[in-house]
């Protein structure tokens, strides 16, 4: 197959391609890309999802791609697969990168691979590049799982992946209750019906009403607690000795990342029009907020797309006009981006997406404990968007509005997630009630199975929507 032109569009240059071609061809034939038939659709498929003229796009994707080809062939490179799984944060799976250098350097071969990022890194190329999002989906389906709207379609890809050898059975999964509950009981049937070790973490998120930003201290030092006996568990089985060392270097490196992806995200914010679109900009946001083995790669990568779209800006080249309506969208697309191109096509500027906006309480609110680890804990609670139990997506979205001088505010009921579903009526009533009755539109949208949505049905909705804020605007003028 000639795959030479699908990943030199992703960044990996022929050198690379050459060094890993038997990595390349066993990857591919994985995930069923096996005919060059298969290569041209995917390319085409491709550039119809980024912009692939942009090099920090490139740059991104090549981590991407790298995650992706790690995580499908751990099973023949390693001996000891951990996987932490979604949804996690940077914050807490930058330590198992951190932890699999190490180790790995230590014993002189790859024995573990380690991490909280590949899965999702594979479900994007699955998506966005080779098209196979659905298929997965609709194969878990066919293996039990409740089709439509039953289970979590992240979930669904996994176990689609599973059945058909694109993702392999982890040695031993830590199950991530961060906010969601579809995840360890999906997991745990996943566990049982691939044979392999689970442990379980928990989050709660019954934080008393309208108290963000201060958070439960209870509910801190639990997490705290019970991750550190999932760290124990895997110590004692299978040789895990992640240190404190390692820990507090993953938060340094997840810190980065976020700083960096919010330094775009403020320039996208404070410019009159669009340079680049939300899909390409999604590259970043997904990074900074999973974290990646290859950190300096993705630093660099980032680095390089605030310079594409401050290059853009200069030469006055925008996806979306400058003058256009300016929106907030509580929603991210994953594993296709025609969304995306749907709403700039209208003509909306989409300035933020999910937990983008960050209100300055998340920062400058004194944390609850003296414990650097549990800090660390208590700023992933104060993040808005992690589902919402406490008011504050309520909250972000005011501040977005406000702060930002929007014209508008798109509310998605993220139907594959209940967690991100709740504050959707919540915040409607609430930011209208606020700040001066601004227009909302809801939509119902999955991040990654399109199956049940077409694009010329959400083309009207989104073209009188943006028909609205351009009226409204006038009339105000």
């Amino acid at each position: 197959m000639n795959y030479n032109e699908l990943f030199n569009m992703c960044g990996l240059n022929d050198e690379w391609q050459a060094q890993n071609k038997e990595r390349i061809e066993k990857f591919l034939h994985k995930i069923y890309i096996r005919s060059d038939k298969d290569i041209e659709d995917s390319v085409a498929w491709a550039k119809s999802q980024f912009d692939f003229t942009l090099q920090g796009t490139r740059q991104i994707m090549a981590v991407i791609m790298k995650e992706s080809i790690d995580y499908s062939l751990a099973d023949e490179e390693c001996e000891i697969i951990i996987n932490y799984t979604r949804p996690a944060m940077a914050s807490l799976s930058q330590g198992f990168h951190v932890w699999e250098k190490r180790i790995n350097e230590e014993l002189g071969y790859k024995k573990y691979y380690a991490r909280g990022t590949s899965i999702v890194y594979l479900m994007i190329a699955l998506g966005t590049i080779f098209n196979k999002a659905n298929w997965c989906i609709e194969l878990a389906e066919d293996m039990g799982q409740t089709a439509g709207k039953g289970h979590c379609s992240e979930y669904q890809i996994w176990e689609g992946g599973l059945s058909k050898g694109m993702f392999p059975p982890p040695t031993v999964e830590v199950s991530c209750g961060l906010f969601c509950d579809q995840a360890p009981e999906v997991e745990a049937m996943m566990a049982e019906e691939f044979s392999y070790d689970i442990v379980f973490t928990d989050l709660p998120e019954d934080h008393p009403w309208d108290t963000w930003p201060n958070m439960d201290l209870e509910a801190i030092k639990y997490l705290s607690a019970n991750t550190e006996l999932v760290y124990d568990h895997l110590r004692e089985k299978y040789g895990f000795t992640m240190s404190e060392e390692d820990k507090s270097q993953g938060v340094m490196e997840a810190n980065k990342f976020t700083n960096r992806h919010f330094g775009i995200a403020e320039l996208i914010a404070t410019t009159d029009g669009l340079p680049v679109s939300r899909a390409d900009l999604f590259l970043s946001f997904i990074t900074s907020a999973i974290g990646t083995y290859y950190t300096e790669e993705l630093l660099e990568a980032m680095k390089q797309l605030e310079k594409d779209v401050r290059k853009r800006k200069r030469e006055g080249i925008f996806v979306v006009p400058p003058g256009s309506p300016r929106v907030y969208g509580t929603f991210v697309a994953v594993s296709d981006m025609r969304f995306y191109h749907q709403c700039e096509e209208a003509g909306l500027h989409l300035t933020h997406v999910w937990f983008e906006p960050v209100p300055p309480e998340v920062f400058n609110t004194p944390p609850a404990s003296d414990i650097p680890r549990e800090q660390g804990y208590e700023m992933i609670f104060r993040f808005q968007g992690l589902g919402d139990l406490c008011g504050s997506s309520l909250k972000q979205a005011k501040y977005a509005v406000e702060h930002y001088k929007l014209d508008g505010l798109m509310i998605f009921e993220t139907m594959f997630c209940r967690p991100l579903c709740l504050p959707a009526a919540m915040i409607k009533d609430y930011v209208q009630k606020e700040c001066d009755n601004i227009p909302v539109m809801r939509l119902e949208l999955d991040a990654y199975d399109s199956r049940n949505y077409t694009p010329e049905q959400y083309r009207t909705r989104l073209e009188s929507f943006a028909e609205v804020l351009r009226m409204r605007r006038v009339m105000n003028e």
